[in-house]
């Protein structure tokens, strides 16, 4: 089986290389794009398991890609953690829909355990009761 492909969109190089060191450590395939713009051309094109957005970058930001993202047919199932540093709660975005959050910085054996829960498939029913 081939490994789950995450995207992070970070416009932090920094932010970008630490998550994409850390997930490919994990046996992830990983891509990068430096803002929303680039993040949503790349969900079209790579179509991946998971993305992970900053919501404050250039050109594009996360809340306008999440938007744009739930408009699109083709990617709005993709599951995705929206990432700030601003704010620490998920409460601060709830506006807008947004189901998985993750603050900066980051506690990472947390924020891995929230990768594996929405990139692994959810588990067979049980079996029907004889």
């Amino acid at each position: 089986m081939s490994p789950k492909k995450i995207l992070v969109v970070d416009d932090e190089a920094n932010i970008s290389m630490l998550l994409q060191m850390r997930l490919q450590a994990e046996g992830y395939e990983v891509i990068v794009a430096e803002d929303g713009e680039a993040g949503l051309k790349k969900m079209k094109r790579e179509k991946p398991d998971l993305v992970i957005m900053d919501v404050f970058m250039p050109r594009l930001n996360g809340y306008e890609a999440w938007d744009r993202k739930s408009q699109d047919p083709e990617i709005q199932k993709i599951p995705m953690i929206i990432m700030s540093a601003r704010c620490t709660t998920k409460d601060c975005y709830d506006t807008h829909a947004i189901v998985e959050f993750a603050p900066k910085p980051f506690d990472i054996p947390r924020f891995l355990e929230m990768v594996r829960r929405l990139v692994l498939p959810p588990p067979p029913p049980p079996p029907p009761a004889d």
